[in-house]
C-alpha cells in the first residue's frame, strides 16, 4: 500500500490535472466550493515537507504537513494542495486560490473560516470574478462594533430555524462587502453557562490556593515575568509583593 501511495505522490500532479478535467467534463464541479485546511505529522524526520508547525493532532513536537482542500456543495472534492508544516492558512489559501480558475467556473462561491480571511485573499477571489462567503476573525474590537450594529437595526433582523435552533440575523452593506450578523439564544445561554461553570472551578481553586498562602505553605512553581518563583510566603505582606528572580539572566 505505501508503494502505492508513494507513486501516487510522485505522480500527483498528473492525478490531479487528470481528475480535475474529468470532473469537469463530467459537469461535476458544484459552484458552491468549501475550502478548508488541516495537518498531519511525520514520526520520522527525514520527509522533505516536513517542517514544525502548528499541529492539529496536538503534535507540537514532531514534523508537520499541511493540505488543503476544496470539496463542493455536491459533496465531489475539486482541489487538493499540500505545503510544508510551517505554512499558515492566509499564505496556503494563496495557493488554493491560484487553482480555482482552471477548475472553477465563473461566478463560483469560496466558503473559508478566518484562516484564510484576508484582504489580499479577498481581492485576489474577485478578481478571478468569484464570490465568497467568510467567517470574521474572533476579536473584540471588530465584534463589538458589530454586536452594536445588530442591536441598533432591529427592525431589519430576520430570523429562521436551522438545526432545531432559532436564528435572527441582520444583513447591511460595508463597502463592497455585505456582511451577516447572526446570533442564536440557545448557544448564548450555553456559551454563558459554560463560561459560569469554569469561573466556578476557578474559584474553587482560589479558595484552596488562599488557605495555603494563610498556612504559609508553598504553592509550587510558577512562571512570572522576572522568572521562577518558588518560595513560600511568610508573612500577609507578602501575598502583594512581586516575585522576585531565583537566578539573574544576561
Amino acid at each position: 500500500m505505501y508503494r502505492t501511495l508513494e507513486r501516487l505522490g510522485e505522480r500527483k500532479s498528473i492525478v490531479l490535472d487528470q481528475f480535475q478535467r474529468w470532473i469537469s467534463q463530467q459537469s461535476l464541479v458544484d459552484p458552491t466550493q468549501f475550502v478548508d485546511f488541516s495537518s498531519s505529522y511525520f514520526e520520522g524526520t527525514k520527509c522533505p515537507l516536513g517542517e514544525l508547525g502548528y499541529s492539529r493532532d496536538n503534535q507540537p513536537g514532531k514534523l508537520q504537513i499541511a493540505f488543503g482542500i476544496s470539496v463542493g456543495l455536491n459533496n465531489i472534492p475539486t482541489m487538493l494542495t499540500i505545503q510544508k508544516g510551517n505554512v499558515q492558512d492566509k499564505k496556503h489559501m494563496q495557493m488554493l486560490i491560484r487553482l480555482c480558475s482552471s477548475v472553477l467556473p465563473e461566478g463560483s462561491l469560496l466558503v473559508f473560516d478566518c484562516g484564510g480571511n484576508t484582504q489580499d485573499n479577498k481581492r485576489r477571489i474577485r478578481d478571478l470574478k468569484f464570490h465568497y462567503l467568510t467567517l470574521k476573525a474572533k476579536k473584540k474590537g471588530p465584534y463589538r462594533n458589530e454586536i452594536t450594529i445588530y442591536h441598533a437595526r432591529k427592525e431589519s433582523q430576520v430570523s429562521f430555524v436551522s438545526g432545531n435552533r432559532v436564528y435572527s440575523c441582520v444583513k447591511y452593506r460595508d463597502g463592497e462587502e455585505v456582511r451577516y450578523i447572526f446570533f442564536c439564544d440557545d448557544l448564548a445561554c450555553d456559551q454563558l453557562t459554560k463560561k459560569a461553570r469554569k469561573l466556578e472551578k476557578d474559584l474553587e481553586k482560589g479558595k484552596v490556593l488562599t488557605k495555603k498562602v494563610e498556612r504559609g505553605k508553598d504553592l509550587g512553581q510558577y512562571i512570572a515575568p522576572g522568572g521562577l518563583d518558588h518560595r513560600p510566603w511568610s508573612s500577609p505582606e507578602d501575598h502583594w509583593r512581586y516575585p522576585q528572580p531565583l537566578c539573574n539572566r544576561s
